[in-house]
């Protein structure tokens, strides 16, 4: 079976950005979507195909890993 759609473009983090995604997950008191996006840019860099974070979520990626950190207040990339 061959592989469906575009392919991945890989996503690189820092260990600092890496590191802050991580306290991100574990604060308490940090709203629900912050820590799904968050969860979702750190499992794209992990590299979860799409389909494999779509079912851990329940809910499309879509652009969240894109901006990496930087999007994850607004929702969008950069």
């Amino acid at each position: 079976m061959s592989k469906r759609g575009r392919p991945l473009a890989p996503l690189e983090l820092g260990p600092a950005e890496k590191e802050s995604l991580e306290q991100l997950v574990r604060r308490r008191g940090a709203g629900h979507l912050e820590v799904l996006r968050a969860k979702v840019v750190l499992w794209a860099a992990e590299g979860l195909s799409n389909n494999e974070i779509v079912r851990r979520t329940g809910s499309a990626p879509r652009r969240w890993a894109n901006g990496a950190s930087g999007s994850l207040k607004t929702g969008r990339p950069g």
